[in-house]
């Protein structure tokens, strides 16, 4: 059983006879000419959505991906076609609708992979009953001029086990397997059940002898290969030591992760595929390559590959990759479409945050529950990197950022009494302003923190605000901060959403570590009083309403009054109780009266140790404020001149479970 918890204050009651009587007793924002991006309507495929925003999840690709050669000429045998919005923008790519189909769409550049990037899409596969048969994400040298084999190959698999040559040559590739061929594409995938499943695989299509499964006793014209993986090796094979010859029993390159039996890439949802590539500190080629799929809701395959500067070369004999996608059907059919969220080249930004304290400290490992905190954004432009601007103007407006903040679950932003969060903004090569931003929280809550009546919304929305211009360089910063409170009870989140901000052509969210919100503890601070001077003659006579002050333990002027401080959702009450002055012989306890207002309430404490409730139980904390202070003393003739009297007062602050 918890224990109550309680503060107890006493205070010394002090009485001078003859000569004194000191008794103590304790707009910023610019309105958006230019729509921001829009869905193509008709298009049959529904709008890609973030659901922790609700905002679109894609960004336009103009100018960085193409489904046309490094010429600009239509790519032999490719069945992509783009999807553009009303505004002209290319917003998606359908490599695949119909069946015995293969497309694909390249990056018009190359990455260096001497630097680090980040990408993310999303896919979406349709939700056909019989579907076949996936996409492909790839990095290769060379930039295709036509699209290979179709059905299980996923236009980057070799279908000739003799020399591969249809295969995407000096590439690494993620594919997306949506149809159980039960032969060469997926003969050793561990699937959760005996028919069907998906898988997400990946591997280097060109790698002939290592890739693929090759014995000169068994291959034959024609032949039909068999994907090799190494699923023993840490990075999936692919340096020397991992590699072997190929034949039979060797050791492979690659491997594959299944889908769980009640997850389907074909399940009429977007799921979201990101790339991040951490180029080691010397910028030699080499790096770590992490992708991640997003399975299922809350269900993500991840794997870590890495690559030295040697292995890079043998994959693709360059550190200067193109990267796309490809897609393929056989007899059966299927959609395969893709859009892109963050695109590396496009736009050159990173976004930091942090939580403060109010002053902008470092906050700890925790903070007292009703606690008011500032959470700040920070993105940080660079447009000598960037291939646009951002957000890019269109049709001669200027375009502008919205902003969509959140935090984490035991906090909210602080909603003001006009329904809005007050938002501190600073533009690019401005000065801080404050803008009010809406509430997304719907409808917003009201809580008590800390014996105050305080509203909240986890997220906060701002819009229109003004971009980057690419042609002032590099270093351009939009800031963002409000106050966030702790609302309840909970562990510290090393990395929470923090919302994003979203252009036109990118957009970047943001994670935050937010402090552990703990019970707040018994606090209690009460006061002294003082009564000025009283003569004997008054004593033995009797005084009523001796005016007093508020002072403190020094004796000095003090208006603190009473503070509390307790946690919430718990019984408390706070008493006082006035022990004897005992002025001498024959002297009665509870002689004398303490009175005071507190909480708007009139209390008489008598001197004779009986505790008084002075609030139980208030859903907000008593005002601390402590008025009409004055001292009752009933007639005592046996006064002693030139001597002290001594009374304490019991001060206790009790809060139970």
């Amino acid at each position: 059983m918890k224990k109550h918890q309680h503060k107890v204050l006493t205070r010394t009651l002090v009485v001078a006879a003859m000569f004194s009587l000191a008794t103590l007793v304790q707009p910023l924002v610019a309105t958006s000419a230019a729509a921001q991006v829009t869905w193509p309507t008709g298009s049959g495929i529904p709008e890609p959505i973030d659901q922790e925003t609700g905002l679109p999840a894609y960004v336009p690709f103009d100018q960085v991906l193409s489904t046309t050669n490094i010429d600009g000429n239509t790519i032999t045998g490719s069945s992509s076609t783009l999807l553009t919005n009303a505004s002209g923008n290319n917003v998606g790519t359908q490599v695949t609708k119909k069946i015995e189909q293969s497309g694909s769409i390249w990056s018009v550049d190359t990455l260096n992979l001497k630097n680090s990037f980040h990408a993310k899409m999303n896919l979406y596969f349709g939700n056909e009953l019989d579907p076949a048969d996936g996409l492909a994400f790839a990095m290769t040298k060379d930039k295709p001029n036509k699209v290979n084999g179709n059905g299980g190959s996923l236009g980057v698999w070799g279908t000739d086990g003799k020399n591969a040559t249809n295969a995407l040559q000096k590439s690494f590739v993620v594919t997306f397997d949506t149809y159980r061929n039960g032969d060469s594409w997926d003969k050793n995938v561990v699937y959760p059940t005996q028919s069907g499943g998906q898988y997400v695989g990946w591997g280097f299509p060109g790698l002939l002898r290592n890739q693929y499964l090759w014995d000169t006793k068994t291959a034959i014209d024609p032949y039909v290969p068999v994907l090799q993986w190494n699923t023993n090796a840490a990075d999936a094979g692919l340096s020397t030591a991992d590699i072997g010859s190929g034949r039979t029993g060797q050791p492979g390159v690659g491997g594959n992760m299944a889908l769980a039996a009640d997850q389907s890439m074909t399940d009429g949802k977007w799921h979201s595929f990101t790339v991040d590539w951490v180029a080691d500190s010397s910028h030699d080629g080499g790096g770590q390559l992490t992708f991640s799929f997003e399975a299922a809701s809350g269900s993500v395959l991840t794997k870590t590959l890495t690559w030295t500067a040697a292995d890079v070369n043998k994959a693709f004999g360059t550190t200067d990759v193109f990267w796309g996608f490809t897609g393929a059907t056989g007899k059966n059919k299927e959609q395969g479409v893709v859009v892109f969220e963050s695109i590396p080249g496009l736009v050159d930004a990173n976004l930091a945050t942090k939580v403060t304290d109010s002053a902008g400290n470092a906050t700890g490992a925790s903070v007292y529950q009703g606690t008011t905190l500032n959470q700040s954004y920070t993105l940080t432009y660079n447009g000598n990197d960037s291939k646009q601007s951002f957000p890019m103007p269109g049709n001669n407006v200027a375009a502008t950022l919205d902003a969509q903040l959140q935090t984490g679950s035991n906090y909210g932003y602080v909603v003001g009494a006009d329904g809005k969060v007050d938002v501190t903004v600073t533009l690019p090569g401005g000065t801080p302003q404050t803008v009010k931003g809406d509430p997304v929280t719907d409808p917003v809550e009201t809580l008590t923190l800390a014996g105050k009546s305080v509203k909240v919304a986890n997220r906060v929305k701002l819009t229109g605000l003004a971009g980057f211009d690419k042609a002032k360089g590099d270093g351009q910063t939009l800031k963002l901060s409000a106050p966030i409170v702790a609302t309840t009870i909970g562990a510290a989140d090393a990395s929470t959403n923090a919302g994003v901000i979203i252009g036109n052509n990118a957009q970047y969210k943001g994670e935050v570590s937010v402090p552990a919100v703990i019970e707040n503890p018994v606090e209690l601070t009460v006061p002294y009083f003082q009564f000025g001077t009283l003569s004997v003659g008054q004593i033995t006579k009797g005084v009523t309403g001796q005016p007093g002050q508020l002072v403190n333990a020094a004796g000095a002027a003090d208006t603190t009054g009473i503070h509390t401080k307790f946690p919430l959702g718990k019984n408390y009450k706070l008493t006082a109780a006035v022990q004897s002055f005992n002025l001498g012989t024959g002297y009665t306890p509870g002689s004398a009266k303490i009175n005071f207002t507190y909480n708007g309430k009139a209390f008489k404490l008598p001197d004779d140790g009986t505790a008084q409730n002075l609030f139980t139980n208030q859903t907000v904390a008593p005002d601390s404020k402590v008025t009409n202070v004055s001292l009752d003393l009933a007639a005592y003739p046996q006064i002693a001149a030139n001597k002290t009297y001594k009374a304490n007062i019991d001060w206790t602050l009790a809060v139970g479970p």
